[in-house]
C-alpha cells in the first residue's frame, strides 16, 4: 500500500515483471503488499468512461484513495438505508434483486469526514434498477462539488454569496 499511495518507491525486486515478482513474493502476515504510487487516481483518470468527470479538485481528493472493492450480493442481502439521498424505490422489489456494492477506501484526509464511501447498485436483468450512495460530509471549505460565488440579488438589490455547482466525480456517490 505504501507504494500505491506514493509513500516509497518500489525496490528492484518489486519492480520486476509480474511473473517474476509472484515467484519471489513472500509477504509476512500482517504486512502490506507493495503497490504503485497514485494507482487508483491513475486508473480512474485514464478510464475512458470516467476521465472526463475528474477535475483537478477531484484529483486532490482521489490521491487519498487506497482501495476500491466490488462485492456482489444476492436478493435480500442489502436493504435501502432510510436516510439515503435520492428517490425511494419500491422496497419489496429491491428485496428480490441482485446487485453489487462498490467500496472506496480512503486514507484519512482533510477533504471529508470518514474514510469509506459506498455505492450500492441493485440490478434487474443486468441493468441498474436502483442505486444508493454515501452522503459525503465535506470538511468546512473543502466541498469540491460547489464553489461560493457573489451574485447580484434582484430582491435585495445587492451582492450576496451563493453556492454554485461545479462538475465533479463525487456526485457519483
Amino acid at each position: 500500500a505504501e507504494i500505491a499511495w506514493g509513500g516509497r518507491e518500489p525496490t528492484d525486486a518489486e519492480a520486476r515483471p509480474l511473473a517474476d515478482y509472484l515467484a519471489v513474493c513472500d509477504v509476512p502476515p500482517g504486512e502490506a503488499e507493495p503497490g504503485i504510487p497514485a494507482f487508483w487516481l491513475t486508473a480512474i483518470t485514464e478510464h475512458e468512461a470516467l476521465a472526463d468527470s475528474v477535475t483537478e479538485g477531484d484529483a486532490a481528493v482521489l490521491e487519498y484513495l487506497q482501495d476500491v472493492q466490488c462485492r456482489k450480493f444476492n436478493p435480500g442481502e442489502r436493504t435501502w438505508a432510510p436516510l439515503a439521498k435520492g428517490p425511494k424505490p419500491d422496497l419489496a422489489e429491491l428485496e428480490q434483486l441482485n446487485g453489487f456494492e462498490l467500496i472506496f477506501e480512503f486514507a484519512p484526509n482533510p477533504h471529508f469526514e470518514g474514510t469509506v464511501l459506498r455505492k450500492v447498485v441493485w440490478t434487474d436483468e443486468g441493468y441498474p434498477a436502483a442505486t444508493q450512495g454515501s452522503q459525503i460530509k465535506w470538511s468546512p471549505g473543502m466541498d469540491i462539488t460547489h464553489k461560493t460565488v457573489m451574485k447580484h440579488s434582484k430582491t435585495q438589490n445587492r451582492k450576496v454569496k451563493a453556492s454554485e455547482w461545479q462538475g465533479s466525480f463525487f456526485p457519483f456517490f
